[in-house]
């Protein structure tokens, strides 16, 4: 970066109020993620749900308003919850690679993107002016090398 170059070429004569030129991630992004205790108990496990599942033919067990008639899809949505949250969890690299993804994409449009906007403010601004009959009060900022 500019930053390290010039402090490389003139150490002693440069001067910067800061003393950390960037903010460690760890200081504003700390992600810990807790699974719910379900999620490692027996109560999802295939075991289980076969368990309470039985031999199958449910309706002829159980009537529709007992709990025990619709348990075992219940556990099994939660069972294939849980799996899905552990398999979509990225890893602690696969997570850093994408912040920087994102920040580099910032960095590059950040610029373009505030220019865009003070340009569509600009415009705005000046659509909005009211002329006066004898124009006196009004002028068109003309863009051009020669003037």
């Amino acid at each position: 970066s500019n930053y390290k170059d010039l402090l490389k070429d003139h150490s002693y004569s440069i001067q910067c109020s800061c003393s950390q030129i960037s903010i460690q991630y760890e200081t504003f992004l700390n992600i810990e993620p807790h699974f719910h205790d379900l999620c490692s108990s027996q109560f999802i496990s295939d075991e289980w749900i076969h368990y309470i599942y039985g031999e199958g033919h449910l309706s002829r067990r159980f009537s529709f308003d007992d709990y025990r008639y619709s348990a075992p899809g219940q556990f099994l949505s939660l069972s294939s919850l849980c799996k899905l949250s552990q398999e979509k969890l990225l890893s602690e690299n696969l997570l850093i690679e994408e912040i920087e993804i994102i920040l580099n994409r910032l960095q590059l449009t950040a610029s373009k993107s505030f220019i865009n906007l003070f340009n569509l403010i600009r415009e705005i601004i000046g659509s909005n002016m009211i002329m006066s009959a004898w124009i006196t009060d009004w002028e068109y900022p003309l863009q051009s090398e020669y003037f």
